[in-house]
């Protein structure tokens, strides 16, 4: 569950620190605005899941950081309620509509059979 966190950024600098698929989505309104505190989850952790996505809150704090993005390749569902919550925007890759319950579901049915030994054939 990593992910980084960089504040005051101007809206200049916001292609610099995400990677490549992210920077083809970052719409134009963006980058007329800011300074902006902006969470970066890096392109392996997809998706992002609930509970980094309330680490990342967390850690932002109650203050007044301004407008915040977050950008990661895919948000659960329930990763997008909780940075709504917070009124954080999000540029993703993908557009993502599993719940976390959902993605581990479907992370289990296609494990191993010796790791998921309620999932054996009979």
């Amino acid at each position: 569950m990593n992910f980084r966190i960089v504040r005051k950024v101007e809206a200049a600098r916001l292609a610099d620190l995400v990677p490549p698929p992210l920077r083809r989505r970052l719409p134009g309104t963006l980058l007329r605005g800011g300074p902006y505190s902006v969470v970066v989850f890096p392109l392996s952790q997809d998706p992002v899941k609930s509970g980094a996505a309330a680490k990342a809150v967390a850690r932002l704090g109650d203050g007044d950081a301004g407008p915040v993005l977050a950008f990661g390749a895919g948000f659960t569902a329930d990763a997008l309620a909780v940075l709504a919550a917070r009124g954080i925007s999000v540029v993703t890759v993908s557009d993502f509509h599993w719940t976390d319950q959902t993605f581990e579901r479907i992370r289990t049915s296609v494990a191993s059979p010796r790791k998921a030994p309620g999932l054996r054939r009979p």
